[in-house]
């Protein structure tokens, strides 16, 4: 539990450090809309002087505004990054996580009316073989436990129960 304690800790810190690099770059697509709605203000007082053709004023208010539509679709993409959800996101991994480590700890530590209960909370379709496991499928949301590298598989949670003819 400490491991995964420490994950939470680094995940949450890493969280914080992305909420800072997006808030700072919400704040400069920000001043870069401010600078295009100055630069298209100062085309449109060269576009009155009629020093210019019409055509290229055109040209380069058109660039604008569509790097300004550009900006906008950026910024309101940013805002829906909620950090609540990625927080979210993190506490739900962090149970998940704990509660297979919990479950592993009172499958070694428990009697068979315990050891069986964690196998029903956790396994579907779990079939048994001459005393061992033959195959299983994780429910959800441990189904995830399968892609994380070292880690105990069910067989080796068994180690010592195979002599047991019940077998779960």
């Amino acid at each position: 539990t400490d491991f995964v304690e420490l994950c939470h800790k680094a995940d949450q810190e890493k969280n914080q450090k992305d909420a800072n690099f997006s808030e700072n770059i919400i704040s400069n697509l920000e001043k870069r809309l401010e600078s295009l709605a100055q630069q298209q203000l100062r085309l449109l007082d060269v576009q009155l002087t009629g020093k210019y053709p019409e055509s290229t004023i055109e040209t380069k208010l058109e660039a604008l505004s569509k790097e300004t539509a550009d900006i906008k679709q950026e910024l309101k993409r940013l805002e829906n990054q909620s950090p609540e959800v990625t927080t979210r996101t993190l506490e739900q991994t962090k149970k998940v996580f704990l509660d297979a480590y919990l479950a592993e700890k009172d499958f070694r530590e428990g009697n068979d009316s315990k050891k069986h209960k964690v196998l029903e909370k956790l396994l579907l379709n779990a079939t048994i073989e001459n005393k061992e496991m033959a195959s299983y499928k994780l429910k959800q949301p441990y189904q995830i436990l399968e892609k994380v590298n070292d880690k105990a598989d069910f067989l080796q949670m068994r180690r010592g129960r195979d002599s047991n003819s019940r077998g779960f």
